[in-house]
């Protein structure tokens, strides 16, 4: 094949520095490695930005009903973003996340596809949250809250 791309890649010469490519491989997997909570009992999952509890929470337990996921100790931070997930071992009753706080404060859950999923009982549910502060200011009342599920994994 003989393209203008090809020609111009085969008359390229030099040398590529590759020095820190270990740290840079590093970074990536520190990444993508979640740091997490497993709750233990109740329908509450608090993750608490303040004494490192990570963006993860996962249950085990049989739920008596819907979760309240709560964060706490988020910082004030003008246009902020922050991710957090909440990974239900669903029982013989399927269990959503209902209720989203964060410090302390109701937040609605803006659902993808319009409306809150129905979760998958006797599998794994995750939902996943992205919250995004749209109004820059950091405060809590300026955030919207981006929910989805993926879910039905034996």
């Amino acid at each position: 094949m003989s393209s203008l791309f090809t020609d111009n890649l085969s008359s390229r010469t030099g040398s590529l520095d590759v020095t820190g490519l270990s740290n840079l491989q590093q970074l990536h997997a520190d990444s993508i490695i979640q740091q997490g909570t497993e709750w233990t009992s109740g329908n509450t999952a608090t993750l608490d930005f303040s004494a490192g509890n990570g963006n993860v929470a996962f249950c085990e337990h049989t739920l008596s009903g819907n979760v309240t996921f709560a964060i706490t100790n988020i910082p004030t931070v003008a246009a902020g973003v922050f991710t957090a997930s909440c990974i239900i071992d669903q029982g013989t009753t399927a269990r959503i996340v209902n209720t989203f706080t964060m410090n302390g404060t109701s937040k609605t859950i803006e659902w993808s596809g319009g409306s809150a999923p129905t979760g998958n009982a006797s599998t794994v549910d995750v939902f996943n949250f992205v919250c995004i502060d749209f109004g820059g200011s950091g405060t809590i009342s300026d955030y919207r809250v981006l929910g989805n599920m993926n879910g039905g994994f034996a």
